[in-house]
């Protein structure tokens, strides 16, 4: 989506370790609803450094479970709600520069966005 829209919080890119095991498996960046509030129905790939992380990627908006990626799902949001995606690479993401393409289609339109940042 565009990206004054769904704005990058920059430097929120991050990798964490969500089930505590001693590896950064999971990749997180956030974004900002600037849209609208309610509800749609969205197709939304991922893609790190070119390799589709889309089925091993999950969607968290404001304070909700994360919830995995499906052909079009629904998702609500409210105006101001932060959205992040966690993209679990099982440690394969280092530490450095890296580009993450999210490729979002609702309705019938499709939009691309490519985010590059530092990942801590």
């Amino acid at each position: 989506m565009a990206s004054y829209y769904l704005p990058y919080v920059k430097g929120s890119m991050e990798n964490v370790d969500l089930d505590e095991d001693g590896v950064k498996e999971t990749l997180v960046l956030k974004f900002q609803n600037r849209v609208g509030s309610g509800t749609a129905s969205v197709d939304l790939k991922v893609f790190v450094d070119g390799v589709d992380y889309t089925e091993k990627s999950s969607i968290k908006i404001a304070d909700g479970e994360p919830k995995p990626l499906k052909p079009n799902m629904y998702v609500t949001s409210y105006y101001g709600d932060e959205i992040a995606i966690l993209i679990n690479h099982g440690g394969e993401v280092k530490p450095g520069k890296h580009k993450v393409t999210l490729k979002i289609s609702v309705n019938w339109e499709t939009y691309e966005t490519t985010i590059e940042d530092e990942v801590k």
